[in-house]
């Protein structure tokens, strides 16, 4: 498998796993532990590194819309680059 290919593969996860389903301990998987989250609306001083600042930003999220439907209709990827 192609390194991008499994990159859109993780980029789908963020959204089906963690966002739709709640299953915020996939963050664990997909997130390095020095993961950067650049969030406009971040907190003053923003997110803490790692997967925990996602599991803080997805989990209200999810509960805010626990039926949520994400339809994923086009995946670029480029080297470490995925826009879905």
């Amino acid at each position: 498998m192609s390194t991008a290919t499994q990159n859109k593969a993780t980029a789908r996860r963020w959204f089906l796993d963690i966002i739709v389903q709640g299953k915020l301990d996939v963050a664990d998987e997909i997130f390095a532990p020095d993961h950067q989250t650049h969030d406009p609306h971040a907190p003053p001083g923003g997110w803490a590194n790692g997967p925990e600042s996602l599991k803080m930003i997805a989990g209200p999220f999810h509960a805010a819309f626990p039926d949520l439907k994400v339809n994923i209709d086009d995946q670029i990827a480029e080297d470490d680059k995925v826009v879905t």
